[in-house]
């Protein structure tokens, strides 16, 4: 059995953490808790689409780009959600496709 490193802690770390949150984010039922577990997950969104970005070479323009554009989708479900208080649903979605977004660009 070989010791694992610090990247495979690293990456297995961030996909626990992920899985984990998004299914919080989903089955949390409880007004108060689910309003703490959704900022918590838009947090973690856009700190894991700035180390996407940061991830990447500064000759990988067109992915640096993605990464802010998933960052950036962390945003738009923080206003979708608390300033528009429309869909908390597609908030959700938005949040998801970011955090699948910036996990895919930074591996």
């Amino acid at each position: 059995m070989t010791p694992m490193g610090a990247l495979a802690v690293f990456t297995y770390g961030l996909l626990g953490l992920s899985v984990a949150g998004l299914l919080a984010l989903f089955l949390v039922k409880k007004a108060a808790t689910a309003r703490v577990i959704f900022m918590l997950m838009a947090g973690y969104c856009i700190f894991n689409g700035f180390i996407a970005y940061t991830a990447q070479p500064s000759n990988y323009a067109g992915m640096q780009m993605i990464a802010i554009a998933a960052a950036l989708l962390a945003v738009a479900a923080i206003i979708l959600r608390f300033v528009l208080k429309r869909s908390i649903f597609l908030a959700k979605l938005l949040l998801c496709g970011s955090l699948l977004i910036s996990l895919s660009v930074m591996f």
